[in-house]
């Protein structure tokens, strides 16, 4: 074996040895986004209850007037269930979630349908919850995502 060959060999297993890392490197993100995302379904499963509550507020707006009893509670449950819906929508629009799973489980779509609800109601909710913007990227289609095609904001 000359020098060449012997060059070649330690080339040939340092890019070997490489292209295991990066495999490696590359499975086990993807295990991560599969297992934040599992997550996420199983704690929206856990909330569907105070889900289901938040947006029946969001039907009867008239209880979060100022003048209803208990506005401020429901506001709060209302901004509660919204927070983490854009927790999930970050993770969704950045890729650190598997896209995939959440849409197929129907996390996507709560979000969209929660998202319209929210902004008839924008109004009654006072001010504009800026901190909701990935929510409303979700929403509104950014990075390839399609509901309505319109570009309406949940935030004037």
């Amino acid at each position: 074996m000359d020098e060449s060959d012997a060059i070649s060999a330690i080339l040939g297993a340092v890019f070997g040895a490489l292209a295991t890392a990066v495999w490696d490197m590359t499975v086990a993100k993807e295990k991560d986004r599969t297992d934040l995302s599992l997550k996420f379904i199983l704690e929206t499963l856990e909330k569907q209850k105070e889900i289901s509550e938040v947006v029946a507020i969001l039907e009867n707006p008239d209880v979060m007037k100022d003048s209803a009893p208990n506005a401020g509670h429901h506001r709060n449950r209302v901004r509660k269930i919204a927070d983490w819906y854009d927790t999930i929508a970050l993770c969704y629009l950045e890729h650190f979630a598997n896209r995939d799973l959440l849409d197929k489980a129907g996390v996507t779509r709560l979000i969209r349908e929660f998202a319209l609800k929210v902004e008839h109601q924008i109004p009654t909710l006072s001010a504009c919850e800026k901190r909701w913007a990935s929510v409303y990227r979700l929403k509104v289609g950014n990075f390839g995502i399609k509901m309505d095609g319109k570009n309406e904001r949940i935030c004037n």
